[in-house]
């Protein structure tokens, strides 16, 4: 199986306000730059840990992801190909979201949020244990 990310959008998440900020990745190697401070990991880890399992990548409280200002809306859009299919999964807080589709049909999300994510982590073929063994 291989995982090629597409684009990813995020607003209201920690020192991102409510404008949405869109990272589109390249084919090949992508490359963020920034000053300390500036957000790289927030922009990366920090959404895609949300997004994907919806738990914060540092050890931090869920809550704490949203920006504190707003303190609401948090939305977190991750677009993925795996193989030949495309998905795309959106996951918020205040209010709770979640949806997924695959190429352009909404999956059926099951009824408890254990079972919800134990398909999401079968979709991308990686649980949140194995993800915060990524080292950056």
């Amino acid at each position: 199986m291989r995982l090629t990310f597409k684009s990813a959008e995020f607003k209201n998440i920690l020192s991102f306000g409510n404008k949405p900020t869109t990272i589109n990745f390249n084919k090949g190697l992508n490359l963020i730059t920034g000053t300390n401070g500036a957000g790289k990991s927030s922009a990366l880890l920090d959404t895609l840990a949300f997004c994907l399992f919806g738990q914060p990548y540092r050890k931090i409280k869920i809550e704490e992801l949203i920006n504190r200002q707003n303190k609401k809306n948090l939305e977190v859009t991750y677009t993925f190909k795996i193989n030949d299919n495309l998905y795309v999964l959106t996951r918020g807080l205040k209010p709770k979201k979640l949806s997924i589709t695959k190429n352009g049909v909404l999956v059926k999300i099951l009824s408890t949020k254990g079972l919800t994510q134990d398909e999401i982590d079968k979709i991308i073929g990686i649980n949140y244990k194995i993800f915060k063994q990524i080292k950056y």
